[in-house]
């Protein structure tokens, strides 16, 4: 009965102590109420979440964005996670704040209870249970890890890590269904990158099992696949028609390779950050740690573990070579890798295969008050290097105050348009953010996609899948001597530029043009027109043209499959004008036209869904079925 009664207390004592390991290690965002500010949140993050939540909220299917570069598919780029179901959960709540902190809370739990799951089915103590000492530290180094942490400024990568230890331990315990739903939710999360480079440590897992765990990993590819289509799909059709391609040029493919010195630090001296925080590249891609006494733990597991430690220990010192990126000789030969734009992206795994050699390590710890201990230090070592920011911290406030430029643009006509001169992109593409006045020039200036998170449209901006036609005619707007009518065409009503020859980004340096002769989203090409704007919203357009003559009626939105023209509620051939725009031909006399987003990606997607997902429902009932006649 003591015996009985000592495990729960030691069990409920431990759960205390890595709750309080999450708060404190996210005190900043838990208790202090700061949200961080770099400026990954200021293009991507912020303005992503404000978009899908207004989107949500008012009813709107999120399949088509007309204020990202010159319009865009929403739904059909993963980096929005339109369709991650946390995603609609969170959208209810009520500032940036609280959905950050819901998210991470959330998505740092759901990992550290798989981490500690998948330690205590491998190197679990007899009769112990889910919080075993072994457990801790998997679940301690799987979510306090500096490459798990650095990525709360892209929610979107932080809950994809999330879901590895998940689809690791639905691979162990051998259910395709678990495997393929939580591969389907690692994608709907939101980056590619992280599901391909999971889909192929799984796939080398399988083939190691042999013929029943390539069977295994097939059958959940499948489903995987089918649930995920109502965006893979679309996802591939847009991959097919933006700039960046499939495989990367050499260069591009090499940006944020981490030089050897850095990852020497992050493993033998982790503390080094407390002393030198400066590092080379954004530190939400190349900062990496897993702790002094965690990698000391790891050594100990791969030593005196077997097969499965050793595999371990090669994928780990594998993933840390090719983060090295440019620096390791020979990297940009080897095409494959040029899938990704970032070699620190396979530290994903080197921290993975690290926490499981931790936990193997302190398994190898026979006496439980020692493998305690040690489970204690490295959450000590952890919490240490977690209390130096990685990035700057503010009230969030600085995000969700309107800048008095954005003020400015609102009085522009519906539909008007910024432009982010070239110059200026390319020295904020190029500068870092080191003062407070680096973040206030970013906000106040409306840097690339922040505008968009109140309400303004953009000509383009840093988005990685950006369309093709869109950015042809981006070039053609940068050219030295672009006519200002493509200007006008675009409905740009507000330009932001540095003067000639700035070196960096100053506020006395800062040009502003207002713009009149932008025209409005729909127009007709002709002179002798007039054009009543009906409707106007994502994904649909409307307006009554009223000529003497046959007009071109011009949809300054990006032309892009799916979109269908119609007048009079007849279909027209939906045309392209300057080689990016929508257009359609309308006839003398007064008329109404219409331009309407439905996607067949979007629907076949959608279908391929429905019936995966049907199939795993009839399939469940009839293991239920069988189950209980089996009973009887």
């Amino acid at each position: 009965m003591l015996a009985m009664t000592r495990l729960p207390l030691r069990a409920l004592a431990a759960a205390c102590v890595l709750c309080a390991a999450l708060l404190a290690a996210w005190r900043r965002l838990l208790f202090e109420g700061l949200v961080p500010l770099d400026g990954n949140v200021l293009c991507v993050t912020f303005p992503n979440w404000r978009l899908a939540r207004g989107l949500w909220l008012e009813g709107f299917l999120p399949l088509w964005n007309p204020l990202r570069s010159l319009g865009t598919p929403h739904l059909a780029d993963p980096i929005t996670s339109a369709l991650y179901p946390p995603q609609w959960l969170l959208s209810g709540l009520p500032d940036f704040a609280a959905f950050l902190r819901t998210w991470v809370v959330f998505h740092t739990l759901l990992a550290g209870f798989f981490w500690a799951a998948l330690a205590r089915r491998w190197y679990g103590r007899p009769g112990s249970g889910l919080l075993a000492p072994e457990g801790a530290a998997a679940a301690l180094v799987g979510t306090l890890n500096a490459f798990f942490m650095v990525r709360v400024v892209f929610p979107h990568n932080f809950a994809a890590a999330a879901w590895v230890p998940v689809i690791l331990y639905a691979q162990e315990a051998g259910s395709a269904a678990a495997l393929g739903a939580a591969f389907a939710l690692q994608w709907f999360a939101g980056y590619p990158s992280f599901s391909l480079i999971t889909g192929l440590a799984c796939l080398a897992l399988a083939l190691l099992r042999g013929r029943e765990g390539l069977r295994l990993f097939l059958r959940a590819g499948i489903i995987g696949a089918g649930l995920a289509a109502v965006q893979l799909i679309p996802f591939v059709e847009l991959l097919a028609r933006s700039s960046r391609g499939v495989v990367l040029d050499p260069a591009y493919a090499a940006q944020f390779s981490l030089p050897a010195w850095l990852l020497l630090k992050s493993l033998l001296l982790p503390q080094w950050y407390l002393l030198s925080p400066r590092m080379e590249g954004d530190p939400a891609m190349g900062c990496f740690y897993v702790g002094t006494a965690a990698a000391a733990l790891a050594a100990l597991g791969a030593w005196k573990g077997g097969a499965r430690e050793k595999l371990l220990a090669w994928t780990a010192a594998a993933c840390l070579l090719i983060s090295l990126g440019s620096h390791l000789p020979g990297y940009r030969s080897l095409f494959f890798l040029h899938l990704f734009r970032f070699p620190s992206n396979w530290l994903l795994w080197a921290s993975a295969a690290l926490a499981l050699l931790a936990a193997a390590g302190v398994a190898k710890i026979r006496r439980p008050g020692l493998a305690w201990s040690l489970a204690a230090l490295i959450a000590v070592d952890l919490l240490v290097f977690a209390q130096a920011p990685k990035s700057a911290w503010g009230k969030p406030e600085f995000l969700t105050d309107v800048p008095a430029l954005a003020r400015q643009a609102r009085l522009l006509p519906p539909g008007a348009r910024v432009l982010h001169a070239e110059p200026l992109m390319r020295l904020w593409g190029r500068g870092t953010l080191e003062t407070e006045e680096d973040y206030l020039l970013m906000r106040d200036f409306l840097a690339p996609s922040y505008g968009m998170a109140f309400g303004l449209a953009e000509a383009g901006n840093y988005q990685t899948l950006r369309l093709a036609s869109a950015q042809r005619f981006r070039e053609r707007l940068s050219a030295p001597d672009a006519p200002e009518e493509l200007k006008d065409w675009a409905g740009i009503g507000l330009v932001v530029d540095v003067e000639a020859g700035a070196s960096k980004v100053e506020r006395g340096r800062m040009r502003i043009e207002l713009r009149k002769t932008a025209k409005p989203r729909l127009f007709a090409a002709g002179e002798e027109a007039q054009v009543e704007v009906l409707d106007c919203r994502p994904g649909r357009a409307s307006a009554r043209v009223s000529s003497p003559d046959s007009q071109t009626l011009v949809f300054a939105e990006a032309r892009y499959p799916g979109w269908r023209a119609s007048v009079d509620g007849k279909a027209v051939p939906l045309g392209e004008w300057q080689g990016v725009f929508m257009s359609a031909e309308v006839p003398a006399g007064s008329h109404e036209a219409l331009f309407e987003y439905r996607p067949a990606s979007f629907r076949l997607g959608l279908l391929v869904s429905v019936l995966t997902l049907a199939g795993l429902l009839v399939h469940a009932a009839s293991v239920v079925a069988a189950r209980r006649a089996g009973r009887g």
